[in-house]
């Protein structure tokens, strides 16, 4: 498996207007509500780069800058993750623990650096031979991130609730999980493009996760407001956009993984 499964997590669902009654995630404590975003966020770096491998190959000329910029999400959005666990997550957990089991995922990080320089090289220069070493290098990633011995799986089987709960406080969990996220806009993406770029990389059923835990105003209101940030033609090129009325929104009848048809211009 590439990495530990959310299915443990995903009891069967009882859904009132596409929205939870109860909730149905059986957390311990948030130790494990903290370590299960952790890895949602690595299913979702995970299924964005093989997007970006998918896609790099059959891009078509009209639809490349828009490819581009969710490139450039793809991109930011891994760079943001490592930084947080760099910085946050690994400091912290080295310190506390007193252990070494983070150098080799460290080094990771440090040797993918020049790997994700390349790609915002690519994105910058853009065409058709951009894309076909785009393709080469982005597979180079995937292959780096999956498998049990893959760094996704290592960090995994570190990083567990058991590991958390030993270590630390909840208050002290709680206050990783606050740094964490304040780091996205001070490390240059949109907070709320970061939050629609994670959603439309999760199942369904991984995002009820989510539901559960999003007020009513936020996935009504706010989240489309982010999601219009970036065109819609950028996040059909995600593994699970969702549309109602041809706009990116927070909850549609059915995931939709089909790019949407640019508008064509007046008078065409």
């Amino acid at each position: 498996a590439l990495i530990r499964p959310l299915d443990r997590y995903l009891p069967t669902m009882g859904l009132c207007c596409g929205i939870p009654r109860k909730k149905h995630y059986d957390f311990q404590d948030y130790h494990e509500t903290f370590v299960f975003g952790q890895v949602a966020v690595h299913r979702v770096i995970d299924r964005s780069l093989q997007q970006v491998v998918k896609h790099a190959r059959t891009v078509t000329p009209e639809r490349e800058a828009d490819f581009w910029r969710y490139v450039r999400l793809a991109r930011q959005f891994l760079e943001v993750h490592h930084k947080q666990e760099d910085e946050v997550i690994f400091a912290r957990s080295e310190e506390r623990a007193k252990t070494t089991l983070f150098e080799a995922e460290s080094k990771d990080h440090q040797e993918l650096v020049e790997t994700l320089k390349r790609i915002k090289e690519l994105e910058e220069k853009g065409g058709a031979d951009s894309l076909a070493e785009l393709e080469t290098t982005t597979q180079k990633l995937v292959e780096v991130m999956q498998g049990d011995a893959g760094h996704l799986s290592r960090e995994e089987r570190i990083l567990t609730g058991e590991f958390f709960r030993e270590h630390f406080a909840e208050k002290e969990v709680k206050k990783m999980s606050k740094d964490i996220h304040d780091m996205i806009s001070r490390e240059g993406m949109d907070r709320g493009v970061s939050l629609v770029f994670m959603i439309y990389h999760l199942t369904d059923e991984e995002k009820v996760f989510f539901d559960e835990r999003m007020p009513c105003i936020m996935r009504r209101f706010i989240f489309p407001r982010f999601a219009k940030r970036e065109s819609t033609h950028v996040w059909g090129f995600a593994s699970n956009p969702r549309w109602s009325g041809g706009a990116a929104v927070w909850q549609s009848n059915r995931s939709a993984a089909v790019i949407p048809e640019p508008e064509k211009e007046k008078g065409a």
